[in-house]
């Protein structure tokens, strides 16, 4: 597991340090697409816990780059992150397609992630299972804001889906974390 997610890393971060357009086969111009940014979280609706439903008042902040191509109005990437819960983090992975609504300036997207969250999420105290990251989805709706020729300041807002996989004293179970967000940084294309 450790193998494939330093694999991953290495993967991410040599195709970020590929800046320039890249011309595809049949003259079709391909972009190089990256996305930067913070964003803050916030839990909506009840927690399906194992005997009861609880509320979910989590609050997390997560730091994330994303990386691929932007063809036409649409960006295929893969994305990775780091997300803090109280005092253990996340490492999300995640594939992300996003399409430019108009092609205006400041110009609005939409866009969706899937992915896999690894680590675990929290353990407040020793009698308490503990949680680990699994699946996440997230879809959102956000604006470009051009700074010069080839960066933007990009906001959004968006929902998220993390599920976590909690280890039982006699049995797991999964539980589903809803949140609603926003995210600002910074694109390149």
């Amino acid at each position: 597991m450790r193998g494939s997610l330093f694999a991953f890393l290495v993967f991410v971060f040599s195709f970020s340090l590929i800046s320039e357009t890249i011309i595809a086969q049949e003259t079709r111009k391909i972009n190089y697409f990256n996305n930067t940014g913070f964003s803050w979280l916030s839990g909506v609706g009840t927690i399906n816990g194992f005997t009861s439903f609880k509320d979910n008042n989590e609050s997390n902040w997560s730091l994330s780059t994303i990386n691929g191509i932007k063809h036409k109005s649409s960006v295929f990437g893969a994305g990775l992150g780091y997300e803090q819960w109280h005092d253990s983090f996340i490492i999300p992975a995640f594939f992300r397609y996003q399409f430019f609504i108009k092609d205006v300036k400041p110009s609005l997207y939409e866009y969706f992630d899937i992915g896999y969250s690894f680590g675990s999420m929290k353990k407040q105290a020793s009698s308490q299972p503990e949680e680990k990251g699994r699946m996440l989805i997230s879809i959102g709706l956000g604006i470009n804001i051009k700074v010069n020729e080839m960066s933007y300041v990009s906001i959004s807002t968006f929902y998220k889906l993390q599920r976590a996989m909690i280890e039982g004293y006699k049995v797991d179970y999964t539980t589903n974390y809803h949140f609603i967000g926003i995210a600002i940084g910074v694109s390149f294309y």
